[in-house]
């Protein structure tokens, strides 16, 4: 059930709402929007969401909800298309894809379409269940991380001060920490003594230390927030995860680190002014 209550400031702007755009609605379980059918009875409407319309944006062949030490069938089971709800879901497809379509490259129409085969099952399954072989079309491949990084950035030491140069490159990588490794990997390449910033790791009530080790409060790595030790040099690329001054910074703001002292971080924004981060 959601926690929303009638006559609330929040209860009369969803009334008032005329429709209600949710992102990425594939990985959301689907026992959230069967909470928020709850609508019903803010509305004292009994259609589906209280009679409001929802656009639910996304695309079943990214990935399904997330369910901690689930089994595939928990993952399926969590799925939007296993709620009641979906038999009154009318399905829109896109067809064109237009980033392709604008910039009229050949090869990334090709890539486009094998990726949509792949979600689509349609390529021949290595090992079974869901293991396939990608062909060398799809595109080029390397034998280590360190080759990775030297074909993405090349020339990094030369051009790593060009802001616009940098806002065109980017490596995606499934799990946290390869991320983690690429960047101390871009990061140790970078001119200049590195920084290193940490968490707080300790309690308030020191009776409870025995319960929550220092070496478990840092391996802790709670979404939206850095990991515990963070290393940092002048002219590397940060995001802003949790914005304080929304919404001339929101999160996700791309900076570059400027100057770094003992407890503040300071940095430009792609393009725009300097920011003071503590």
């Amino acid at each position: 059930m959601c926690n929303i209550k009638k006559g609330t400031a929040l209860c009369r702007v969803i009334i008032e709402a005329k429709a209600i755009v949710v992102n990425e609605a594939p990985m959301t379980n689907r026992g959230a929007f069967e909470a928020l059918d709850t609508l019903r009875d803010l509305t004292g409407n009994d259609n589906p969401m209280g009679g409001k319309c929802m656009l639910l944006c996304g695309d079943f062949r990214q990935i399904l909800p997330v369910i901690q030490g689930g089994t595939r069938g928990n993952i399926v089971d969590a799925c939007l298309k296993r709620s009641h709800l979906w038999d009154s879901v009318v399905v829109k497809q896109l067809h064109t894809n237009m980033r392709v379509h604008l910039c009229g490259d050949v090869a990334a129409g090709q890539f486009a379409e094998e990726l949509l085969a792949i979600g689509d099952g349609k390529f021949p399954i290595d090992t079974l269940p869901d293991v396939v072989q990608l062909p060398d079309t799809m595109g080029t491949f390397v034998d280590s991380k360190e080759e990775l990084v030297s074909r993405v950035y090349p020339d990094l030491l030369s051009n790593f001060r060009d802001l616009a140069w940098l806002s065109e490159y980017c490596i995606l990588a499934p799990l946290n920490k390869t991320t983690h490794s690429i960047n101390m990997t871009l990061v140790e390449q970078l001119p200049g003594d590195c920084c290193d910033y940490r968490s707080l790791d300790t309690i308030p009530d020191e009776s409870q230390a025995v319960h929550f080790p220092t070496e478990f409060l840092n391996s802790l790595e709670v979404s939206g927030l850095p990991q515990h030790l963070l290393l940092l040099k002048v002219g590397a690329p940060i995001i802003i995860l949790r914005s304080l001054d929304p919404p001339r910074v929101t999160n996700g703001t791309w900076c570059v680190v400027t100057k770094l002292s003992a407890n503040t971080v300071e940095a430009k924004i792609s393009h725009g002014q300097v920011l003071q981060l503590v």
